[in-house]
């Protein structure tokens, strides 16, 4: 992934950008693979160290191995194969400033059960954010920019039980 930060505006690099042809001359038909969320994420004491993006429900994981079947009348059919990991963002060592805004990269695919943002600070304060089943629809926004603000307001207490562990992990998976 590529992209430039020119102020508040964020463009990324089509020549960069995840994309598919096939055909049997020169005259290709390119597909973009990934729709983009443009995040704003304001708030917080300390500067953004790492985004982490899964899917809500029991199969987390987002990334690993797509299928791309191309069909007669010059479309794509996109489907994951073996999904092996969550999408991680690393902001780099002093992260990235509230305010500022950050592209990230998901797989154009719609996801049933939606998706999570987990935002991470460079203190270790993290925050997760749901994405409700139809705003995760990404199928047709391949190759589209879609502006998402998010308020980090990490909490933090301590988990001493495993009612604590499980009224947590409730808390996490529902977006909270």
């Amino acid at each position: 992934q590529k992209y430039t930060l020119n102020g508040e505006n964020i463009t990324y690099s089509a020549n960069a950008a995840l994309m598919v042809a096939h055909g049997e001359s020169t005259d290709l038909k390119f597909h973009h693979l990934m729709a983009y969320y443009k995040l704003t994420i304001t708030g917080g004491e300390a500067n953004i160290k790492t985004i982490y993006v899964r899917q809500n429900g029991d199969q987390s994981n987002i990334a690993g191995s797509w299928n791309v079947v191309f069909n007669e009348q010059g479309g794509i059919e996109f489907t994951p194969n073996d999904l092996t990991s969550v999408i991680k963002y690393d902001c780099g060592e002093d992260g990235i400033q509230t305010g500022k805004p950050v592209l990230v990269a998901v797989p154009a695919h719609d996801f049933e059960n939606g998706l999570i943002l987990t935002v991470k600070d460079v203190n270790g304060k993290f925050q997760s954010y749901s994405i409700p089943a139809a705003s995760a629809q990404l199928a047709g926004k391949a190759g589209v920019i879609i502006n998402k603000s998010l308020t980090f307001n990490p909490q933090s207490g301590t988990i001493n039980s495993a009612e604590d562990w499980e009224a947590f992990a409730k808390a996490v998976n529902s977006g909270n």
